[in-house]
């Protein structure tokens, strides 16, 4: 098996990579929250994936394919996605485009709209997904893939908190704000901050 891959970027398209590794070339399917990591590389500069094989049956021919991560976690996230029933490779590449770290939060949050927004997922799955892998996603959001992509698990209550006491001010009463809050929260798991936060909260008001 192949596990890892260090070589030159021949060509780049779509969420695929050609590699030259000593000579020999090995085209990865990246998921489109991998691909950004090598959009600023170009033809000849090195990269380093590590990776899982596939095979797929195409007209009475078995068909192998690479999948290629930035890290370990990342492998390990989409070896947990492939958990879920019915989600095999290809489906579980295309949701993946979006940060590891914002699709565990919305795991553990339950958020199924938000999940059945992303590519192929629709209510159903995202219910099955929530069902299959809830209370096994901490080890993913709590790894921030890049500075700012998600929140971290520790700065979620900090954030709520803040917001939680603005909002106060503002004259709603604490058991409405929270509601609003939680609300806004499962609708954009990815916020950053308080600020962005409440203006989540009143975007869904204004619906």
């Amino acid at each position: 098996m192949i596990g890892k891959l260090r070589g030159r970027i021949l060509e780049k398209r779509d969420n695929k990579v050609l590699l030259d590794v000593s000579g020999v070339g090995y085209e990865l399917l990246l998921p489109s929250a991998v691909a950004k990591s090598i959009e600023g590389k170009g033809k000849g500069e090195v990269v380093e994936f590590v990776t899982l094989c596939f095979f797929q049956i195409e007209q009475s021919r078995v068909v192998p394919f690479l999948i290629g991560f930035e890290d370990e976690v990342q492998r390990e996230f989409f070896e947990c996605l492939l958990l879920v029933p019915r989600l095999g490779p290809r489906a579980a590449l295309n949701l993946y485009c979006v940060p590891m770290t914002t699709i565990a939060s919305a795991i553990e949050q339950g958020n199924v709209n938000y999940l059945a927004s992303l590519p192929g997922v629709g209510k159903r799955r995202a219910r099955d997904i929530i069902a299959t892998l809830q209370g096994r996603m901490a080890k993913f959001f709590m790894k921030g893939e890049h500075k700012g992509e998600a929140v971290m698990e520790r700065d979620v209550k900090a954030i709520l908190d803040e917001a939680l006491e603005v909002m106060i001010q503002l004259g709603y009463k604490r058991k409405e704000a929270q509601q609003m809050l939680k609300k806004a929260l499962e609708h954009r798991p990815d916020v950053s901050n308080a600020e962005e936060l409440i203006r989540v909260v009143y975007e869904l008001k204004g619906q």
